[in-house]
């Protein structure tokens, strides 16, 4: 696929998300369109995440800050996800249209599974101050 072509289906998806883009401006999971100076620490915080990432599975240490960094990443991903999913369940309840109950399911389950990973994320983060 064309870079032209990549960048026409990346500006469709932003368009079409965009009134849910701005119900949460802040959501870092929703498609948007980025400046430049956005654009660069997007990515340099995406490859901190994975050094961070890489350094664990590996069974390296990983210094406080970079840990910091990691888990709040992590736990505003969560947070960004819990959002969506939520949306989703009221937008599910409110139209009730056929065949909708096994997806409403499914998100509440997944809602729940998200919640969790969250309160340990945020415990492990409280750890990280404990001397």
């Amino acid at each position: 696929m064309s870079s032209e072509e990549k960048d026409r289906i990346r500006k469709e998806v932003i368009q079409r998300v965009k009134s849910l883009a701005d119900r949460f401006p802040d959501n870092s999971l929703i498609p948007r369109e980025l400046t430049k100076t956005q654009e660069d620490k997007r990515k340099k915080d995406e490859e901190r995440i994975s050094e961070v990432r890489i350094a664990l599975l590996e069974g390296r240490e990983v210094i406080k800050p970079e840990m910091e960094f990691y888990l709040d990443s992590k736990i505003k991903k969560t947070k960004d996800m819990v959002e969506i999913l939520e949306y989703s369940m009221k937008f599910f309840q409110d139209s009730r249209k056929n065949d909708q109950d096994s997806s409403l399911k499914l998100i509440e389950e997944r809602l729940v599974s998200l919640q969790k990973s969250r309160e340990e994320l945020v415990l492990a983060k409280k750890k990280l101050d404990i001397p």
